[in-house]
């Protein structure tokens, strides 16, 4: 599988392997490279990718990470570089099989595939291409009806937006960049309260002005 860099990433029985220059096979030496996770215990080691585990299918997701389907231990997603694991859903968190098939996402959306024993499953990352401009920048679900408890997703952005999200006040409840084409919000407030009945601006922009050209504002319907 090539990912957005041009590396190509290879499933085996130990992991994980990533050909940095996959043109070199033309010539006498190929060198392959096996991800590296940090351990974070203050000793400055780390572990392979997914040492040991048989890997079975590979995902490259719109902001260019990895998506890793295994024989034993579910999905993993990792970060572009293969040196963070982002998320992990097997039988024991997730509706998914600890046997999954293989892996794919969707080239133009924020879909994950996953095929199983029992058939295929899908998931609504928080990945999607980004936008070449703000023209069609939009918030869903909207408005946020009182039973709602889940995400908050801003779509249409360009890479990187920086993405404010404040009550008419000027009060802001989130900040985030993107990754891609879209960020998500809770809903709540710095406390985990879920904010209160109201219009909540979105603002978006490539350099801090969401006024200039290069910004937009959208608007969310927060009902309680």
């Amino acid at each position: 599988m090539e990912d957005r860099k041009g590396r190509v990433w290879m499933p085996t029985v130990q992991g994980p392997i990533v050909i940095e220059k996959p043109a070199d096979a033309m010539g006498d030496v190929l060198t392959f490279r096996r991800p590296i996770v940090a351990r974070n215990d203050g000793t400055g080691l780390g572990d392979y990718l997914l040492d040991g585990v048989k890997v079975v299918g590979i995902a490259v997701d719109p902001t260019d990470r990895k998506w890793l389907a295994t024989e034993t231990d579910g999905v993993y997603l990792v970060s572009p570089d293969g040196t963070e694991i982002l998320e992990h859903f097997n039988a024991s968190n997730s509706p998914l099989p600890n046997f999954v098939y293989d892996v794919a996402c969707h080239p133009h959306s924020n879909k994950v595939f996953f095929g199983t024993k029992d058939g295929f499953y899908s998931y609504d990352s928080d990945s999607s291409p980004a936008a070449d401009d703000y023209s069609d920048i939009y918030a869903y679900p909207n408005p946020v009806r009182p039973e709602y408890t889940g995400w908050i997703t801003v779509k249409g952005l360009m890479d990187g937006s920086l993405v404010k999200i404040a009550d008419m006040a000027g009060n802001v409840f989130f900040q985030g960049r993107s990754e891609g084409g879209m960020i998500r919000w809770d809903g709540c407030n710095s406390a985990g309260e879920r904010v209160r009945t109201g219009v909540y601006l979105v603002f978006a922009s490539q350099n801090g002005d969401s006024g200039g050209s290069s910004g937009a504002v959208a608007k969310i319907m927060v009902i309680n």
